[in-house]
């Protein structure tokens, strides 16, 4: 299982990525911006994807509809 976390909230993104290391995820990897998530999910085929809603820039909403595009079988939290 590979996951991206996107939250501009680094602290936030890094006990995620601890919580899904600790239930065994694959690659995880972390991100600050909707513009960030956007090209990681074009680059890799992640499993889950969670997304703030409020980030500076693309927002987690907007990054949401770009990447249910690229990445359809994927699941997407929005946190």
């Amino acid at each position: 299982m590979d996951v991206l976390i996107v939250d501009d909230n680094e602290d936030a993104a890094q006990v995620l990525a601890d919580a899904a290391r600790m239930v065994g995820a694959g690659t995880v990897d972390t991100v600050t911006s909707g513009e960030d998530a956007i090209g990681k999910a074009i680059l890799l085929d992640y499993d889950i994807i969670t997304l703030d809603i409020r980030m500076p820039g693309v927002s987690g909403l907007d990054a949401l509809s770009v990447i249910r595009g690229l990445r359809p079988h994927a699941v997407l939290a929005i946190i």
